[in-house]
């Protein structure tokens, strides 16, 4: 996992799995993010497995981002991940709003 900040926000590029044991490290490295008005924008391109732990992490952090007037943007979202309801993670383009 590599942490980039720019002026308008954070890239994270997350690598491997997001499961039980590896979703704290990712959300510690979220933790440093600047919040007001920042998009934090996850690289899940080289993501390889993505459970439900993965998925409450982008919860959390998406009502994070979104109580400071931020934005969490998804970038690469591989097929395969997890739905909810009748919406996927997938994404539109290159980066997906959530």
């Amino acid at each position: 996992m590599t942490a980039t900040h720019h002026p308008d926000g954070t890239l994270i590029t997350v690598t491997g799995e997001m499961d039980i044991d590896t979703c704290p490290r990712v959300e510690q490295a979220t933790a440093t993010v600047p919040l007001g008005n920042k998009t934090l924008r996850l690289d899940l391109s080289r993501v390889s497995f993505m459970d439900s732990m993965g998925l409450n992490l982008l919860l959390r952090l998406r009502n994070r981002m979104h109580a400071s007037s931020g934005h969490l943007v998804l970038a690469y979202v591989p097929s395969g991940c997890p739905t909810v309801g009748h919406r996927s993670l997938q994404p539109r383009s290159t980066g997906t709003p959530v």
